[in-house]
């Protein structure tokens, strides 16, 4: 279950200390007791001890990876400045993820100040007859937003032509308001098409296993060190702990690297919240100024 030659480096030894072959400073402390946890650098997360619960665990199963961590002091109140809590889950019917977040900060004061997120995402763009008539209408209001900033520019130009400058046109407040609108129109296209469909949700993938699976652990049923990373080169559990483990995986595999590319697919999930909620912020700027813009087609008269 703690196999120093599993490491890359092969476990180091410090002279002069208790640790000797096979206890090594990695997995062990000066007790030679194996440590429960180990820091794991994972992009968009500060360094941390990091803690998945697989979906495929029992609920039986579920609760002895829960008390691994409880009995093993994973919340340590003298230490732990932190928790991040995060749950990702997936309607099918609908195509979206929901990226769930939880975040517990430990103050020095002793208080526990906790905020939380949930983001709904859809990556699935154009996948149905529904989607597609969204597509077209999409494609038309591009077009308008282009029609409607070509039209400006001419209201700009023969202002410029009968009154010999630009700021004939300026004088009212209502173009300010076109302009504006418009800008915001042509900025919120530019956000959709290029950074969220293009740049984050054609790029958005899970793992290619299959079922998208991300096997981050060595192995769910270990009767020890429940969260030995997978790509250890070894995923057999022995059934004598005298038996020597063998390594029986692909020498190839990096450790970690499935909790490393799981991290990276929530990161573009974040991305993806991010960019959509910036583009619906704009957008709702922009039909409260589109709506002003109606008013000034209007023409009331007096009573």
């Amino acid at each position: 279950y703690y196999n120093c030659t599993d490491l890359e480096n092969g476990g180091t030894y410090p002279a002069n200390s208790k640790y000797v072959h096979p206890y090594c400073a990695e997995l062990f402390n000066e007790k030679l007791v194996p440590f429960g946890f180990h820091v794991l650098s994972l992009p968009g997360y500060k360094e941390g001890f990091p803690a998945f619960f697989d979906i495929n665990l029992s609920a039986d199963r579920a609760q002895q990876f829960y008390q691994y961590l409880e009995e093993g002091h994973y919340i340590e109140k003298s230490e732990t400045q932190n928790i991040n809590v995060q749950l990702v889950t997936y309607n099918v019917e609908l195509r979206t993820f929901a990226n769930i977040k939880i975040l517990f900060d430990f103050t020095v004061a002793g208080k526990i100040e906790i905020s939380n997120s949930i983001e709904a995402v859809r990556v699935e763009l154009y996948e149905t007859t529904q989607d597609f008539i969204r597509l077209g209408m999409e494609v038309a209001l591009a077009i308008g937003a282009l029609v409607a900033f070509s039209l400006e520019m001419k209201e700009l130009v023969e202002s410029h032509q009968k009154y010999g400058t630009v700021q004939a046109y300026f004088r009212s407040a209502w173009n300010y308001v076109d302009l504006l609108s418009i800008g915001l129109q042509i900025a919120c296209i530019t956000i959709w098409w290029w950074s969220y469909v293009y740049n984050n949700a054609s790029q958005f993938s899970v793992s290619d296993s299959p079922g998208g699976r991300y096997e981050v652990y060595g192995d769910l049923d270990s009767r020890a060190n429940y969260l030995r990373l997978a790509g250890s080169c070894y995923s057999v559990v022995p059934d004598s702990e005298d038996e020597v483990l063998n390594e029986l995986c692909d020498p190839n595999l990096v450790r970690g690297a499935a909790m490393k590319d799981l991290s990276t697919m929530l990161l573009a999930m974040e991305d993806c919240a991010t960019t959509l909620s910036e583009y619906m912020t704009l957008s709702g700027i922009n039909i409260i100024l589109m709506i002003s813009r109606c008013l000034k087609l209007m023409d009331f008269q007096p009573r």
